[in-house]
């Protein structure tokens, strides 16, 4: 098994896990409990990310033929006001990539509004 869920408990993490189960991907869980007083991650889980936030997902790369995605482009955006008042972001951009799995995607375009209150 290459992915591997490292499920700190109590957390959103459960979702990864779920979402595995139910996709049928392959993983190795490893749990790890919090501080019974401070509810806290321990030192082991920190060891993997420093502010000790879940989840975190590690992967084996040692797998021939897989690679990574690897974007370089642009993006640009501005925040208009419309009827004077109500502030939205509009964003557009784009992406060529480099290096990309056996079938993704050359280009991407990235469009976004949002609306800010």
């Amino acid at each position: 098994m290459s992915l591997t869920v490292h499920h700190l408990g109590v957390s959103q993490s459960e979702r990864i896990v779920w979402l595995c189960e139910e996709l049928g991907i392959p993983y190795e869980l490893k749990v790890y409990d919090r501080d019974p007083v401070t509810r806290l991650a321990p030192p082991a889980y920190k060891a993997l990310h420093p502010l000790g936030t879940a989840p975190i997902i590690t992967d084996d790369e040692t797998h021939a033929g897989r690679k990574w995605t690897v974007p370089v482009g642009v993006v640009g955006g501005r925040i208009i006001k419309l009827g004077g008042k109500l502030p939205v972001k509009i964003e557009i951009g784009g992406y060529y990539n480099v290096v990309t799995p056996q079938f993704g995607a050359r280009w991407q375009l990235l469009t976004e509004v949002a609306v800010i209150f």
